[in-house]
């Protein structure tokens, strides 16, 4: 299992600003991989992404980012995040019910997702 994070707050090490842990799952053959980019997700774009995380994502997590929020500009990381050849889902987490809903909204209005993609 890999989780590979973004953000400006993420732990840096070296002059790469990158830090990686890998954990034996107890009982299992499997690993956990966790790493870490102190970088905006798409900041230089796809490419950067790429090169920095060889694998595709299965999904494109957004841990309250406060897409509503004017004080944001989104829109690098969600183009790089929508950008993929297949389709990734994204998961995304808010504080509120309330933001949820403005961020839902403004994905809407940006064409990032569609009217399909929501439950019913």
């Amino acid at each position: 299992i890999r989780l590979v994070f973004f953000g400006p707050d993420c732990p840096q090490t070296g002059t790469d600003k990158r830090c990686f842990v890998e954990v034996p799952i107890p009982d299992s053959k499997a690993t956990l991989a966790v790493e870490t980019h102190c970088c905006y997700y798409g900041e230089k774009g796809r490419q950067k992404v790429a090169a920095i995380s060889s694998l595709e994502p299965d999904a494109i997590i957004f841990f309250n980012p406060g897409f509503s929020c004017p004080d944001y500009d989104w829109s690098n990381a969600l183009s790089a995040a929508s950008s993929y050849h297949d389709a990734k889902p994204f998961i995304i987490t808010t504080n509120t019910e309330m933001e949820g809903f403005a961020d839902i909204k403004i994905l809407l209005d940006a064409g990032y997702i569609d009217k399909r993609s929501l439950p019913r």
